[in-house]
């Protein structure tokens, strides 16, 4: 499940880097991974080779060294940047990170790297239960987005990227009418 998805999301980061980046945009990066990194925005083809490398170091795994997102320099998320997440919202601390970027009016937009196919009901009764309850706390988790405006879509391992990402795009869109 969870190496499926970092697989998923890494390539996810990269084709979303190639796309910004073609566009003349700026693009950084901020992980989550046991001890935070961040790249900071940048241009041009070197750039584009310390983002790569910066994404598939990710890995996850538990540290006491988590940081607030008030330890990242400024700079590393510009106030009117787009932030683009990639995550399975399987890491609570992820989670309220992110939850903490809406909070504070960050540009905030959420691929769901879905670890659902991946995730098979484990046998009897209590499996079923405790799959049930999994889903509904994902659901729960993804509600809570929603209810702060933040756009949420889902991606599943096999499905283009760019469903989610015209599924991104029509919540924003959503969003910004409900807005004025």
């Amino acid at each position: 499940g969870e190496e499926g998805t970092r697989l998923q999301a890494v390539r996810g980061a990269a084709s979303l880097a190639d796309r910004y980046l073609a566009e003349q945009d700026r693009v950084g990066l901020v992980t989550f991974g046991g001890i935070m990194r961040w790249l900071r925005p940048g241009m041009g083809p070197l750039h584009r080779i310390r983002f790569i490398e910066a994404v598939i170091e990710t890995d996850v795994v538990f540290s006491y060294a988590w940081k607030a997102l008030s330890a990242i320099p400024p700079g590393v998320l510009p106030p009117n940047a787009l932030i683009v997440a990639l995550t399975p919202l399987l890491d609570e601390r992820t989670v309220g990170a992110l939850l903490d970027l809406a909070a504070r009016g960050f540009d905030l937009a959420i691929v769901d790297v879905s670890p659902v196919p991946l995730v098979a009901p484990p046998p009897g009764p209590t499996g079923e239960l405790a799959y049930r309850i999994w889903r509904l706390e994902r659901e729960s988790v993804r509600e809570q987005f929603s209810r702060l405006g933040v756009p949420i879509a889902t991606w599943a391992n096999g499905e283009p990227l760019d469903r989610a990402l015209l599924e991104l795009q029509a919540c924003r869109r959503r969003s910004r009418l409900a807005r004025a």
